[in-house]
């Protein structure tokens, strides 16, 4: 349950401080990694938001449906992969976006 609860706070974080505080988080932190524009900045952000969204969403099925034993291992070897993966996804549009 905890990953669920951790993912959706940074969920409600990134969604929060963009539409209700027009503050980007994403950019806040990582400015000085990537150079994007306003439009780059924003879809990464809402991308994520989206990302962390799913994967308390998914996190909660495997807990409620699965075993202990497996749940555990999709905590840590699917959790992390998944991240990667969706990562490595954001790529094509980080380089369509870079300033």
């Amino acid at each position: 349950m905890k990953p669920t609860i951790i993912n959706v706070i940074f969920a409600i974080t990134l969604i929060i401080g963009k539409t209700f505080f027009n503050k980007n988080f994403l950019k806040f932190f990582f400015k000085t990694a990537f150079q994007l524009d306003e439009l780059g900045w924003s879809k990464l952000n809402n991308r994520w938001a989206y990302f962390f969204i799913f994967l308390a969403i998914l996190n909660e099925l495997v807990w409620r449906t699965q075993s202990e034993v497996t749940w555990v291992n999709f905590k840590v070897w699917g959790i992390l992969p998944l991240t990667f993966i969706f990562t490595f996804l954001q790529l094509p549009m980080i380089n369509k976006h870079k300033i």
